[in-house]
């Protein structure tokens, strides 16, 4: 026999998770006095809701088929930018004095004077490692010899800080300013105690 109480009843209904139909258990009872099950259904109830849209939530559906869903891949806060790697690649290629192979960035659209995060170019690390050549082939594809970088350096001002005396009476003769910058590549002369290395004004 059963007892005043009537037995509850799940009940399925439809609905749309992401354009997926899915089930959802709806608990339908007839009046009951004891709360303690009530508060059962409600948690099995809730966990169950919960359970089945983390389920879906990677799936569409397509046709009857229910696939996985491509996931857009996630952008690494530290990954630099191209431009940034791509000036880190030319900035290595002039410090080792590599001038084909920079030569081809730059023909192939690189700026010759694509600096780094603490505005460093190529010409500024070619000149401070004393590559002649390769100075001459970034002055001849545009570098700015009187280009300043964070520090307020130039890339004359960055041979005289190597001392090396052939980069900097090259880069005088293409046009460096010994006066650009803070300090300006005289001052730094001085400073190391090589004011030779500037011809006076």
């Amino acid at each position: 026999m059963l007892s005043g109480r009537r037995r509850r009843r799940p009940v399925l209904v439809r609905d749309q998770v992401r354009g997926a139909p899915v089930a959802l258990p709806v608990l339908t009872a007839a009046a009951d006095t004891r709360s303690s099950d009530w508060g059962l259904w409600i948690v099995l109830g809730v966990g169950a809701t919960a359970i089945l849209v983390w389920l879906v939530s990677g799936l569409r559906y397509t046709g009857g088929v229910l696939d996985t869903m491509p996931l857009e891949p996630a952008l690494d806060p530290l990954s630099p930018p191209a431009a940034t790697r791509e000036a880190r690649v030319c900035l290595d290629l002039a410090r080792r004095g590599e001038v084909e192979q920079l030569r081809d960035y730059i023909c192939n659209g690189v700026d010759a004077d694509l600096a780094d995060e603490d505005g460093t170019t190529p010409l500024m690390v070619a000149a401070d490692n004393g590559h002649r050549q390769v100075v001459r082939t970034l002055v001849a594809h545009g570098a700015d010899v009187n280009r300043l970088n964070q520090h307020g350096h130039t890339p004359l001002t960055c041979a005289v800080l190597s001392q090396q005396s052939s980069v900097v009476q090259l880069l005088i003769r293409l046009g460096a300013d010994p006066d650009q910058g803070a300090p300006s590549a005289r001052d730094v002369a001085a400073s190391i105690g090589r004011p030779d290395l500037i011809p006076a004004p």
